[in-house]
């Protein structure tokens, strides 16, 4: 007990109203920091009026391939896969097995047919006709032939634009039995 212990060394004292200074001080710095990034970012885009040689070759050659690419696409048939399960399919960019309520009130709110041809094989009202596309009958092409293209309504908050499976969450690929509420959405 030869060595007596020596008090701490005393803290130095800061007042608060320095403390709270220099914190506005660096909230204010960090604020007009991101202000000048922005307005350099501003003016970099705003700036950009001049086009260089390479800038128009470049979308020149983008554009001429977008044409190729769509051209190309518009050759190709794509072919609904046939399923044992429906013969029946209303092909709206999105596969699917409608039931004769979906097909019956499709026809009856945006069926038009073409005055050319009527009274051909036993088809006399439109029970028939619907008759006929429900149970894809010996006479389905000649009643769809008869029938002018439906113009639907947009779906809409029914689509959400995603190129993701129909199983996956998605809008694409086939909805089997989730067609029809598809189908009343845009009728």
């Amino acid at each position: 007990m030869a060595a007596e212990e020596a008090p701490p060394p005393a803290l130095n004292y800061i007042p608060e109203v320095v403390l709270k200074k220099r914190k506005n001080n660096e909230e204010w710095a960090i604020r007009r920091k991101l202000q000048l990034q922005e307005r350099v970012k501003r003016h970099k885009s705003d700036n950009f009026l001049i086009k260089k040689p390479e800038q128009f070759i470049r979308e020149y050659r983008d554009k001429e391939l977008d044409l190729i690419q769509m051209k190309s696409r518009g050759k190709r048939r794509r072919r609904a896969p046939v399923t044992s399960q429906s013969k029946l399919l209303f092909i709206i960019r999105i596969g699917g097995y409608p039931n004769v309520k979906s097909v019956k009130d499709l026809i009856y709110k945006k069926g038009v047919v073409k005055l050319a041809s009527r009274g051909q094989h036993n088809i006399i009202c439109i029970e028939d006709i619907v008759n006929e596309i429900a149970s894809v009958g010996q006479h389905f092409k000649a009643v769809t032939n008869f029938l002018c293209p439906f113009m639907l309504n947009n779906p809409e908050k029914a689509l959400h634009g995603k190129k993701r499976r129909f199983e996956d969450g998605g809008d694409s690929g086939n909805r089997q039995d989730a067609i029809n509420e598809l189908i009343s959405k845009m009728n």
